[in-house]
């Protein structure tokens, strides 16, 4: 699925995109890059990838980032208020 090579990865709503039988593939295309100790910048808005697979994130609103903590603070954080 991902043909790059490189040290660092933006991804944007990658597991939103496909069949069904895409999403499985994302998946371990994501696992390979984070266990090979590549840094991904994900986008999503898919709060269970992001408390799944992601180890800090950032919630930004309005252009500022209003909050850099783990996924299970953050993802809470995003859901009492919005």
């Amino acid at each position: 699925i991902i043909r790059a090579k490189g040290d660092l990865y933006l991804l944007d709503e990658i597991f939103a995109v496909g069949d069904k039988h895409f999403r499985p593939k994302g998946i371990e295309a994501f696992k390979k890059l984070t266990n090979s100790g590549k840094t991904i910048i994900l986008a999503s808005h898919d709060l269970s990838i992001v408390e799944k697979y992601c180890d800090r994130v950032i919630l930004i609103e309005e252009g500022q980032i209003k909050q850099i903590n783990s996924p299970k603070n953050t993802v809470k954080e995003y859901k009492n208020k919005y």
